[in-house]
């Protein structure tokens, strides 16, 4: 569609160099063709003047034919430029009129890819208002059904396998993949109680990171959200845990809202 739409541009710009060039070397000719008629007509306005002082002389018809024969030559040369003239006047009108249509035809193309993009973006805009809707009930009642639940909240995360469960009680509420401590950091093992949680950290240690929905349990390691989601699975951390930031965000908010004490962190290789 892409090439369609540069081959169409190309192609209007190339019509509208090559019609501007046409009215000009039109202009020209027409130009030329105006001062031929002005010489003709006076040339003829001579021979008719000569001729009328001809005709008061006596004996010189034959002087008096050749004057008329020659008048009617130019009338006739007068004409010819001037149905000439007319059709590269008539021309030129046509191309500006094709122009005038082109550039009308363009802009109403503009306006109509204009409203289709503001349709475009309203629909999308309708559809990620309604995509959040849905999304938002769905966590009401996942916490909804979670609170229902008996129990504290135990997070375990594995090393080796790079995944994390949360339980609440005995029921197994989520599994996701994570990214700890590449090789040269360290992902503390053992288990831990969260003592602070930030909705938005920046990371002093490593360039002011971000860090979202940080659950710091020892130190200065947190389980946080990142961008990196393609290398969750793997070890890919400066030693911190790392998730999908929205998962991060439910684990932020389960923790917040059942507090601390009633939270556990159990890290394992």
């Amino acid at each position: 569609m892409k090439k369609t739409l540069i081959q169409s541009l190309y192609g209007t710009l190339l019509f509208f160099l090559l019609s501007s060039s046409y009215l000009h070397a039109n202009q020209h000719e027409m130009d030329r063709l105006t001062r031929e008629i002005f010489v003709a007509k006076e040339q003829r306005k001579m021979l008719l003047h000569r001729y009328k002082q001809e005709k008061e002389k006596y004996f010189n018809n034959r002087t008096i034919n050749s004057y008329i024969k020659a008048m009617n030559q130019l009338r006739d040369k007068e004409i010819a430029l001037i149905n000439r003239r007319n059709y590269f006047i008539t021309e030129k009108n046509r191309l500006i009129r094709i122009n005038r249509e082109e550039r009308i035809q363009k802009e109403e193309a503009r306006r109509k890819e204009r409203f289709l993009k503001r349709q475009a973006k309203q629909k999308e805009a309708k559809i990620k208002q309604l995509e959040a809707k849905k999304r938002a009930h769905k966590e009401l009642v996942n916490r909804k059904k979670i609170n229902k639940i008996h129990g504290n909240i135990l997070v375990k995360i594995d090393l080796s396998e790079q995944k994390m469960n949360v339980y609440k009680g005995k029921h197994l509420l989520y599994t996701w993949s994570v990214s700890t401590a590449r090789k040269g950091y360290i992902t503390p093992k053992g288990n831990y109680k969260p003592y602070h949680l930030a909705k938005m950290h920046y990371s002093t240690k490593y360039d002011n990171s971000p860090m979202p929905y940080s659950i710091f349990f020892k130190g200065g390691y947190a389980i946080h959200g990142t961008k990196s989601v393609k290398r969750l699975g793997q070890r890919a951390s400066h030693g911190c845990v790392r998730l999908h930031t929205n998962n991060a965000k439910k684990l932020y908010n389960l923790i917040r809202s059942h507090g601390y004490k009633k939270t556990s962190i159990k890290i394992k290789s």
